[in-house]
């Protein structure tokens, strides 16, 4: 069975991270949670991605963010919400079923100016250059 899911867009600093406002912490406590994607901009893994989290401390007074969290970096990484709203990303590359390349591309479409968008071109185009028969089982 196939569901909807949401993309997020946009968030890509801490400040313009998506915030879940009522997050575990331990056992009993409460926090908040940020997500955003982070691309790098210099050294060898420039134009490459990575997920990153941050939780509140809710031991602290006020707002106090604790240090975040990285997942290795990757080609192009799609962060959405899934069926159970709970934020979950995906990395897209030349290698990945054409399938969910196009539909991550169809889901992008209201959003033109997005780097995602670029980036998933580029990718489109050389995984058609180089795996041509992954997608002619997509076109039948």
């Amino acid at each position: 069975m196939e569901y909807k899911v949401r993309i997020l867009i946009g968030h890509t600093t801490p400040e313009t991270a998506y915030l879940v406002a009522d997050y575990p912490y331990g056992f009993k406590l409460r926090c908040q949670i940020r997500y955003w994607v982070e691309t790098a901009t210099t050294g060898q893994k420039r134009g490459q991605m990575r997920f990153m989290s941050q939780t509140s401390n809710p031991q602290r007074e006020g707002v106090v963010w604790n240090s975040p969290k990285a997942s290795t970096y990757g080609t192009c990484l799609i962060m959405f919400l899934n069926k159970e709203d709970h934020v979950k990303y995906m990395d897209v590359d030349p290698t990945s079923n054409p399938a969910i390349i196009a539909k991550v591309q169809t889901a992008l479409l209201p959003y033109p100016k997005a780097p995602e968008v670029t980036t998933l071109a580029r990718i489109a185009a050389f995984s058609k250059k180089y795996y041509p028969a992954k997608w002619e089982d997509i076109r039948a």
